[in-house]
């Protein structure tokens, strides 16, 4: 069972930078639709007031980006949902320190202070109690500083419990161009893989990615035992009728996790949902 998953996807276009990103925001709302339509990605609003987009305007600052990401943070702790978060727009690292930044509107070129910490906020949002697994779309220069150690996790208050998944679209120190990752990733999505199982992972759209002339860096940890299976990015619209896919795949065990908590927080929700727990759950009917 994958439980609920939550999206956030934040688009910013910085005013300091030379290289305006055309594709920003067409990239942005086809990321967004693709992983919230209930029969590929079926997530639900990251932010508690039922936003999933973000496109940042003049005057949101980093400080903007760190309180929303926190926000969603809360509401996915709140109700043991999965974090999908994407980040688009411009990022740059400090001189040889590989950490990326990810910058605001008004943010300048290697002054830290003006803009964020990727690595940290993934670090928060996997070290939260309650989050059940954070997937991450990082579509920037230097991407891959957005990779943390796994020494920081194994750590923290969740002892490294929480699954992550990194898709990131450039190595430390190369540069991403017009947003080709989201719009690759989203088309991708929407059309399925005749290669992949029912279920699509980072792992099984890096190389069709990779093939389509896109650089794809990745990075995963497992977390708990099974913690994996939460970190599936979309149901694989080219299997979606098979026989395989008939049985209660992770979209539909998310669909069922979220209905029954609704109705009653403590239920308790099956790992594998097999005949004999969807009988129990017919007889439960009032």
């Amino acid at each position: 069972m994958t439980g609920p998953r939550h999206l956030l996807v934040i688009a910013s276009q910085c005013s300091t930078m030379g290289d305006p990103l055309a594709d920003l925001e067409p990239a942005a709302h086809a990321l967004d639709a693709v992983l919230r339509d209930p029969d590929v990605g079926g997530c639900a609003p990251g932010l508690p007031d039922g936003r999933s987009l973000v496109v940042l305007r003049a005057g949101q600052d980093n400080g903007w980006v760190y309180a929303a990401v926190r926000k969603a943070i809360d509401h996915a702790a709140a109700r043991q949902a999965t974090l999908v978060l994407a980040l688009l727009g411009h990022g740059f690292i400090a001189g040889d320190d590989p950490t990326l930044y990810f910058m605001a509107p008004d943010s300048a070129e290697e002054v830290r202070d003006s803009a964020v910490n990727v690595g940290e906020l993934l670090v928060e949002a996997c070290d939260r109690q309650g989050v059940a697994g954070v997937l991450a779309v990082v579509d920037t220069c230097n991407a891959a500083g957005a990779t943390i150690g796994l020494d920081r996790l194994a750590v923290g208050a969740q002892r490294g419990r929480s699954p992550l998944a990194l898709l990131m679209a450039s190595a430390v120190g190369q540069a991403s161009r017009r947003l080709r990752l989201s719009r690759e990733l989203a088309a991708l999505l929407s059309a399925g893989s005749p290669d992949a199982g029912s279920v699509l992972f980072v792992a099984d759209v890096a190389g069709p990615i990779r093939a389509r002339g896109q650089t794809v860096v990745t990075r995963t940890q497992a977390g708990d035992h099974g913690g994996d299976a939460r970190l599936w990015l979309a149901v694989n619209r080219r299997t979606a009728g098979s026989e395989d896919a008939a049985v209660v795949g992770p979209l539909a065990a998310a669909r069922l996790a979220a209905v029954l908590r609704a109705v009653d927080p403590d239920a308790e929700v099956p790992e594998r949902w097999d005949e004999q727990h969807l009988r129990a759950l017919r007889k439960a009917e009032p």
